[in-house]
């Protein structure tokens, strides 16, 4: 096993970020989910360009593409909370399947899993018992149809920096289960182009100066090499060539009082690009939030990446005003070579706004997916951005030759 540390250098440079107009049509949109404000929400892109709305309770809804509910189901019984959810189209399947993780305190920690079928209808159900796990958790659809549960281990373990691995067949059967020791804030786990995956989290010292650390795991569960880099990451995300995107901010980007920083990282563990980005004026950020790691699905970080079309990025997230509550979203449309496109910041008219997941949408454009509580309800609040249509120019006829005898008598 080999560590690898990559420091920052400044040679990276710092971005501004000015305002300029996206071609964007903001237009916002109202669920109400007729829930108690106590409760957090999962909101996931389904392949069908809707949504799937999961409850730490239990609640299961489905949207389709066009706002609709399609189906309304509960799973989860007393004591049990849902800690996770993955969404996945196999490669022989017409629809997506649901995968939900929940966890039973009142029974040794009993840890469920369960899979559900399009229509929400459950296909099997498993169940382990005991676990030492905890909040956060994350599970994620493999290539070979299995699964794999990264969790924090609990207090009941000797170690409190402690992963530990499952992984499951496509019946949900365990296959192999690892510990992986040194990971303070578990982020995400990811797998490779191979059967090898990156677990990666954040580690931190006796200062709380936080570090982010990539764990190479083969397919048998050993870890084979680590990667350390001088920055802490909210947000993972895999991109068009096969490389993950970490969205964070590091301590060079606190000292140069930048927002976020993007760093994309190889198969290899090694840094192809690199960018700190400083917000306008009009927008205060300094320094990112923490994330919220009692909420299902790991965390809702405070900024959001998404990979895009043109191999670029869309970084979404609440901006952090020290003076009053968050009211509204900031959008920032990255290139492909890392430059700022535009960026816009949408304010929602109708009290508090909890940002959680950017989805993609059918027209091409996205939908933000956010939390709003109004007379103790719940609502999730989507705003949706749509491509602009295109300017149609006229046409310019053209006008018909004149023949030589009309000439003649326009000379005249």
């Amino acid at each position: 096993m080999r560590t690898i540390y990559l420091i920052l250098s400044a040679l990276f440079g710092i971005l501004n970020v000015y305002s300029q107009t996206s071609n964007l049509k903001p237009e916002w949109k109202k669920l109400s989910l007729n829930s108690s404000s106590d409760k957090t929400w999962s909101v996931l892109n389904t392949s069908d360009f809707g949504m799937l709305l999961t409850s730490n309770t239990g609640e299961v809804i489905k949207i389709n593409s066009n706002g609709k509910k399609e189906w309304e189901k509960t799973f989860a019984n007393t004591n049990e909370n849902i800690l996770s959810v993955e969404t996945f189209k196999r490669k022989e399947d017409l629809n997506d399947k649901f995968l939900f993780v929940s966890i039973n305190t009142q029974e040794k920690n009993q840890i469920k899993l369960i899979r559900l079928n399009h229509l929400g209808d459950t296909e099997w159900e498993k169940k382990y018992t005991p676990m030492e796990i905890q909040a956060p958790m994350v599970i994620k659809h493999t290539t070979d149809n299995g699964y794999i549960l990264a969790a924090k281990a609990n207090a009941n373990h000797a170690l409190k920096s402690t992963i530990i691995l499952f992984k499951f067949n496509k019946e949900g059967d365990i296959q192999w289960k690892k510990e992986i020791d040194r990971i303070t804030e578990l982020i995400d786990v990811v797998q490779k182009t191979n059967q090898e995956y990156f677990l990666i989290g954040n580690i931190s010292d006796d200062e709380v100066v936080y570090k982010t650390v990539i764990k190479n795991i083969n397919k048998t569960g050993e870890k084979t090499a680590e990667y350390i880099y001088d920055c802490k990451t909210v947000d993972v995300e895999k991109t068009n060539s096969g490389n993950i995107a970490l969205i964070g901010h590091g301590e060079i980007a606190v000292a140069k009082d930048t927002h976020f920083m993007i760093s994309e990282i190889n198969h290899k563990g090694e840094i192809k690009k690199q960018q700190n980005y400083i917000l306008n004026d009009k927008v205060k950020g300094l320094p990112l939030p923490p994330p919220q790691v009692d909420n299902i699905n790991n965390t809702n970080p405070p900024h959001k990446l998404v990979s895009t079309s043109d191999n670029g990025y869309l970084v979404v997230g609440n901006p952090n005003y020290a003076e009053r509550a968050n009211d509204s979203v900031l959008v920032v449309k990255i290139s492909n070579k890392g430059e700022v496109e535009w960026d816009e910041r949408h304010q929602f008219a109708h009290g508090n706004y909890q940002f959680y997941n950017i989805l993609k949408s059918a027209d091409g454009g996205y939908m933000i997916a956010g939390n709003s509580t109004t007379n103790s309800n719940q609502e999730i609040v989507l705003l949706n951005l749509k491509p602009a249509k295109p300017i149609q120019k006229p046409k310019k006829v053209k006008k018909p030759a004149l023949n030589p005898s009309q000439n003649q008598m326009i000379s005249k």
